[in-house]
């Protein structure tokens, strides 16, 4: 596993284009939930202004999530489709599952560093540009909770990738998924989707350390059980 890795990095790993698309896509996130600032969405949650801007920005980043899990799944993965290397891929190895956990693994890494990097964009904004008074608890609480609660919705989006051939296709459930949240904001979709923060910290009035870490495995859990059953579906 760990040549694999090293493998995968080297040949996507060292793409230009992609690390400029994901600054270019984390720009927009920054600046779309600045433009959302002030605006009702903040949730009951929020007690100070930062606090409120910070929950805005977690429902921006839960929107940007299949966006992200798009654009590292289409690197990563539809791009062996397109350019026919997979068979390849597989040449000399008898468990090929190792491939698919492989990319996944590389994509989750890739996902969490730009989470990690975006929040901190946003962090550094919001205290010396913005002059909000940052609050220490949701320094931390935002980027672990867009994380692991949206931990789910990245993986299913990554599924797509690997089930769907045709990049058009599974790029396109991006947007089936975004009209879907802007026609249906209610909270029981937390419960059915266990989507992310952006929906659980805008519906809650105090927050619940237990509830969140239900949530939380609740998203691995489900993340593990999807993730494998595709890898075990998986065709050329």
């Amino acid at each position: 596993m760990k040549t694999l890795l090293k493998k995968e990095f080297n040949t996507h790993g060292q793409n230009k284009l992609l690390y400029i698309v994901l600054l270019v896509v984390g720009m927009m996130q920054v600046f779309l939930a600045r433009s959302l600032f002030g605006a009702e969405g903040g949730g009951t949650l929020a007690k100070t202004i930062f606090q409120d801007n910070s929950i805005i920005y977690s429902l921006i980043a839960t929107i940007f999530t299949p966006i992200i899990a798009g654009v590292l799944g289409y690197y990563f993965i539809s791009s062996e489709f397109e350019q026919r290397t997979w068979e390849m891929y597989f040449l000399g190895i008898k468990n090929k599952s190792k491939i698919l956990w492989t990319k996944y693994v590389v994509c989750l890494f890739y996902w969490i560093a730009y989470n990690i990097c975006v929040w901190g964009i946003f962090l550094g904004l919001s205290a010396f540009y913005w002059q909000r008074q940052v609050d220490l608890f949701f320094v931390w609480l935002i980027p672990i909770s867009t994380t692991l609660l949206g931990l789910f919705l990245f993986t299913a989006q990554l599924s797509t990738h690997f089930l769907i051939a045709n990049t058009k296709v599974s790029i396109s459930m991006i947007l089936v998924f975004i009209g879907i949240v802007g026609m249906v904001g209610e909270t029981w979709l937390i419960y059915i989707i266990p989507l992310s923060s952006g929906f659980y910290l805008n519906d809650i009035d105090h927050f619940n350390i237990v509830e969140n870490v239900r949530l939380i495995i609740q998203n691995i859990i489900f993340s593990i059980i999807l993730i494998s059953t595709v890898i075990k579906q998986f065709k050329l």
